[in-house]
């Protein structure tokens, strides 16, 4: 049997009466930077391979520089060794390709 998803959990949790569980420091990181920072969830085309490697991405962008953050829940991911995860999802090569796409793609979105 599987462990129940985030959604069956929260049902779960509901149905039984159960106070809710605190949100990771992930969550709480995203969602403050969301609110407070202007941040937006998501990212350019040009950096999709990072949602893969992360829990979350969110893009800042005010037209004059992007900035792209990418949040692993480390307290979710406790089975794994730390920086497996990342290490192996995106070298630094293909970080490096995805910033020169970005640069390019947002300056000629934004008309420089």
């Amino acid at each position: 049997m599987s462990p129940p998803s985030f959604e069956q959990a929260h049902v779960a949790e509901a149905s039984t009466g159960e106070a809710p569980a605190t949100p990771s420091f992930a969550e709480y990181l995203a969602r403050r930077l969301m609110v407070d920072k202007g941040f937006e969830p998501g990212t350019h085309p040009e950096a999709v391979e990072l949602v893969d490697a992360a829990d979350a991405v969110l893009t800042y962008s005010d037209g004059y520089s992007c900035v792209i953050m990418c949040i692993v829940d480390r307290e979710r991911e406790h089975a794994t060794p730390p920086g497996t995860r990342w290490a192996g999802a995106v070298s630094v090569v293909a970080l490096g390709a995805v910033g020169v796409s970005v640069f390019f793609a947002v300056g000629f979105r934004e008309g420089w």
